[in-house]
């Protein structure tokens, strides 16, 4: 089923299933929390002064970030 307008490429909510559109508004709902989250977290990151994560320093303030501090090392 073509649940898009052939005009103006929206979505045709009313000719949707009702399962669908219960499905799509859940999925639009976890992207909202997701990128809400992810905001908060990078919002507190930006004020701290030191970050370290598992004992490896990734920020200080007033430092230069070097390029091993923000990459992910491979492990062999």
């Amino acid at each position: 089923m073509n649940v898009r307008s052939k005009e103006s490429g929206k979505l045709a909510w009313l000719r949707m299933p009702e399962s669908a559109r219960f499905k799509l508004v859940k999925q639009i709902k976890e992207k909202l929390r997701q990128r809400t989250l992810e905001a908060k977290v990078w919002r507190e990151l930006l004020q701290v002064d030191d970050l370290t994560i598992n004992g490896t320093v990734v920020w200080k303030e007033n430092q230069q970030p070097s390029r091993s501090s923000t990459r992910y090392k491979k492990r062999r």
